[in-house]
């Protein structure tokens, strides 16, 4: 028995195929831009955290500067992977 709708309980999903280099030039663009913002929130909290506060975890201080520098330093990439010899 073949069946031409979803199984009972899920919600069809559409998709359009697209070609082309502009739909993944685009997608790279909004990577890149979520990049910046994602930066920009980890530099704000870090700055927003008293350093001289005993309850401020600074390994927390240290993984949001670093994630905001590794997300900051994808913007200006070229996403290729260096090979080592």
């Amino acid at each position: 028995m073949t069946s031409s709708g979803p199984p009972p309980g899920m919600v069809p999903m559409w998709g359009l195929l697209l070609g082309g280099p502009g739909p993944a030039r685009l997608a790279d663009l909004r990577s890149i831009l979520l990049d910046i913002v994602f930066a920009g929130d980890a530099f704000g909290r870090v700055a927003e955290l008293d350093a001289d506060d005993p309850s401020t975890d600074p390994s927390v201080r240290r993984a949001l500067w670093d994630a905001g520098v590794i997300a900051y330093r994808r913007g200006f990439t070229s996403g290729q992977g260096v090979a080592r010899e």
